[in-house]
């Protein structure tokens, strides 16, 4: 087995003081680490599925080493055998909605596009509140708490607690 995955980890490398100040999520991945290494399950960083082979089902993948531009690199393509297949896309937070509706947005620390929120997660337009990953990659505990702030926030402000 294998997990494959675009992005190439010692990007986090120029983020150390980030990553002291939140021991939590540093806890966090060793533990998801560890398990990978238990089970003897290859990390592939800097790489990609490029294809998904099989008849009824899966029974292969190829998977190609990505160049900085996160294109496939020429010549490193090979095929795994499998017989699952799980395909994200990523931590990117879709905003389209809430940019649609007129919300501001800001450069966050890990190279995504974030929400501009307030400390009771209201965005830049009036009646519009947000939580979670549109504010910022966190995790879901923090997306959790958020989603507490938030809903604090609209029963403080709504017309029936007035």
């Amino acid at each position: 087995p294998a997990v494959v995955e675009a992005a190439a980890y010692t990007a986090y490398a120029g983020h150390v003081p980030a990553l002291l100040r939140n021991p939590g999520k540093l806890a966090e991945g060793a533990t998801y680490g560890s398990a990978l290494l238990r089970r003897h399950i290859r990390l592939l960083t800097r790489h990609a599925v490029t294809e998904a082979h099989g008849a009824d089902r899966v029974e292969a993948v190829t998977v190609a080493r990505l160049d900085r531009h996160w294109r496939p690199v020429p010549g490193t393509a090979r095929r795994i055998p499998c017989d699952a297949l799980a395909v994200g896309h990523g931590l990117v937070p879709q905003l389209e909605l809430a940019t649609g509706l007129g919300c501001a947005t800001r450069p966050a620390a890990d190279g995504t596009v974030a929400l501009v929120l307030d400390a009771e997660q209201r965005t830049s337009v009036p009646g519009i509140w947000s939580a979670g990953e549109t504010g910022g990659i966190g995790g879901a505990q923090l997306a959790l708490l958020e989603g507490e702030i938030a809903a604090h926030s609209v029963a403080a402000h709504s017309p029936a607690a007035r």
